[in-house]
């Protein structure tokens, strides 16, 4: 964070930096802090005359993070209308099907997801960690199992895998994943 502010401190309306400043908020349960944030982005985006994809996502994980995963849809769905070939919100799009249980639309964003981005494990990484969050671990495993094997040297899956085998009880697996990301 103090890099963040760093950042800001020489280009006030990098958004780039101001956006990663309200995933911190979101992981961090300052949802207040986060809605704050997606504000300031939203009105750095209107002086283009257009939303704030950055704002979209900190509200949309931030309602994931608050188990409230039909706003979520709302918000993202609003939002792919400006930016249909968005791959971060088409990621987090299929997390919030995932969040909902909803299997048929996850598996029908997996494969828009594809279309757009042959081979990328991210779309399967948001739903992984969505359904961790919700306590899913089996199908969690699952999906990070295929994130983590999409993109071997990309740490992030194997250390949510990891954390999620802990939650289940696995300990063993757990750390053979968590010794992959190392």
């Amino acid at each position: 964070a103090a890099a963040l502010s760093e950042t800001l401190t020489l280009n006030p309306k990098c958004a780039e930096a101001i956006a990663l400043l309200g995933l911190i908020a979101t992981d961090s349960f300052g949802f207040a802090d986060a809605e704050r944030i997606a504000a300031e982005l939203d009105a750095l985006a209107a002086e283009f005359d257009q939303p704030s994809p950055h704002a979209a996502e900190i509200r949309a994980r931030a309602r994931l993070k608050q188990r409230d995963p039909d706003s979520a849809e709302q918000i993202l769905s609003e939002i792919r209308t400006e930016f249909p070939t968005h791959r971060g919100l088409l990621a987090l799009h299929a997390a919030t099907a995932a969040a909902r249980f909803d299997e048929t639309a996850m598996r029908a964003r997996f494969a828009e997801f594809d279309a757009l981005a042959p081979g990328s494990p991210l779309a399967h990484y948001e739903a992984g960690k969505a359904l961790a969050e919700a306590r899913q671990y089996d199908r969690a495993a699952e999906l990070l199992q295929l994130a983590s094997a999409g993109l071997p040297n990309w740490s992030a899956p194997p250390i949510e895998l990891g954390l999620v085998l802990i939650q289940a009880g696995r300990d063993t697996e757990a750390e053979r994943y968590l010794t992959q990301a190392i």
